[in-house]
């Protein structure tokens, strides 16, 4: 483990520790971010069908799209960050990623796959008054979690509407 795990893992507490503190206050959803990556199964297809659930529109949603490896993955608009996002102190230095981190948002929807140091860092500081992910990822992130395999997308969007409506969110 080097310098930078350790700067990581140091933010990551604190970051973790603002996020269980904050207060969720949602009336209704109009701000939503989808977190992917280039190993999700989360495509155009996939994510029409989420905007037709949901009944939102394109200006609804904005992505953050990390890539792990320098591929050529980038099928949404939106911001992209990379491990090379972070300096050695573990700052981030992506203007895009800065930028989507002062915005707020209504809902997360984490359709990332792996559990990657970097998401762990990520995820509590944006600014969502919601946020969903799978249940075999780290539960210190997530306001809720769906139970199902991070291949079964199509469920897993059937369930977080099914449960947005139930909470009256959408």
């Amino acid at each position: 483990m080097g310098i930078q795990h350790y700067f990581i893992d140091k933010k990551i507490k604190g970051a973790k520790k603002k996020h269980l503190k904050r207060a969720i206050s949602l009336s209704k959803i109009d701000k939503v971010l989808l977190f992917v990556d280039e190993n999700t199964s989360f495509d155009q297809n996939k994510f029409k069908d989420l905007q037709k659930l949901m009944g939102l529109t394109d200006s609804h949603f904005e992505f953050l799209t990390y890539k792990g490896k320098k591929s050529n993955f980038n099928e949404f608009r939106g911001a992209v960050f990379s491990p090379d996002s972070l300096n050695w102190q573990a700052k981030i230095t992506s203007e895009s990623l800065n930028r989507t981190l002062t915005e707020t948002y209504d809902l997360l929807i984490d359709y990332t796959q792996a559990d990657l140091h970097i998401k762990n860092l990520v995820i509590p500081k944006i600014q969502a008054a919601f946020k969903v992910g799978f249940s075999e990822q780290n539960e210190d992130l997530y306001d809720f979690m769906i139970a199902v395999a991070t291949t079964e997308i199509n469920t897993f969007n059937k369930e977080v509407v099914r449960y947005l409506r139930i909470l009256k969110l959408i």
